[in-house]
């Protein structure tokens, strides 16, 4: 931005207590995809509150990214098995199998063991509850213990997919085919610890469409979700006052919108830099748009208070 002399000199007198190389706080808000400058008045409770909120989201956005890594391997395996209904077989996409389904059950061990650990330091008096979720589903679902323990198998003793099978499916006159990826049983019956695991019947295996690992892994990722919406339910509802709080201080300081700060000096602004990098602030907007993600993930109803 070229500024003329009559600019430069406002600028010259507003900040005629700022040496030229001091950092000047500026403050600015988008809307309607235009960002306008802005003079906002951030007293040292505004800078507490938002610090506040700012470890709040980060513990929350530490879960759902690593569940998002769970969640994101589930379904390039799912994307792959749909498409390998088309394909022929052969030993390259039995590796591509492969591939996907260690990727999956590491990602999702990688995360509950996360999770776990976050649960245990930050649900506070509703640990005990979720470790009791945790514990039933694990006893319950044969397709959780086995997808959980595949990761120490495939770490230990070898591949978790030996073969594919296509069959045909008839949905009165229509037929479809179905791949199935079928579980390594040779060596996961060589795994002794493996198998005690899994708490099945001797004979359990000798059922062929048992051996098809994507039953399991749907269920399993079901499963996990579930304990992933629960812990997270314990956690909000432990601060929800927090959250209604926060909304209603930004609303009563009308920070309500999409603002951001920025440091220029004021030799940049003569310059006609009046902008340099744009921070994001923490405001209601903030705070409202982590409420509706968690909303739509099922977490929370919309909080609904008065303002």
């Amino acid at each position: 931005m070229v500024l003329d002399d009559k600019q430069k000199a406002q600028i010259t007198e507003e900040y005629k207590n700022y040496g030229m190389d001091e950092p000047i706080r500026q403050y600015a808000v988008k809307r309607n995809n235009i960002l306008e400058i802005i003079s906002l008045n951030v007293t040292d409770k505004d800078k507490r509150v938002m610090k506040d909120f700012d470890n709040f989201r980060s513990k929350v956005q530490s879960v759902r990214n690593m569940h998002q890594l769970a969640i994101d391997s589930y379904f390039d395996l799912t994307k792959f098995h749909a498409k390998d209904n088309k394909a022929s077989i052969g030993s390259e996409s039995i590796d591509s199998v492969n591939r996907l389904v260690i990727n999956f059950v590491s990602n999702v061990k990688l995360f509950m063991d996360f999770y776990e650990k976050w649960c245990k330091k930050n649900l506070d008096g509703k640990w005990d509850s979720w470790r009791k979720e945790e514990s039933e589903t694990y006893d319950k679902y044969l397709s959780y213990r086995l997808c959980y323990g595949l990761r120490n198998f495939v770490q230990h003793r070898g591949l978790p997919i030996a073969s594919k099978k296509t069959r045909i499916i008839k949905l009165g006159k229509l037929e479809s085919t179905m791949t199935d990826y079928m579980l390594n049983l040779p060596e996961i019956m060589q795994d002794n610890s493996f198998v005690n695991k899994l708490k099945i019947k001797q004979n359990y295996f000798e059922d062929e469409t048992k051996l098809s690992f994507m039953p399991y892994a749907n269920e399993y990722i079901d499963k996990i979700n579930l304990l992933y919406i629960i812990g997270m339910r314990f956690y909000i509802g432990n601060h929800r006052d927090f959250l209604i709080g926060t909304q209603v201080y930004f609303q009563k300081r009308e920070l309500k919108e999409n603002y951001f700060w920025s440091d220029v000096t004021k030799a940049q602004m003569l310059q006609g830099e009046l902008l340099k990098e744009l921070n994001p602030m923490i405001t209601l907007a903030t705070v409202d748009r982590l409420v509706l993600t968690l909303g739509e993930e099922g977490i929370i109803d919309v909080l609904k208070q008065k303002r």
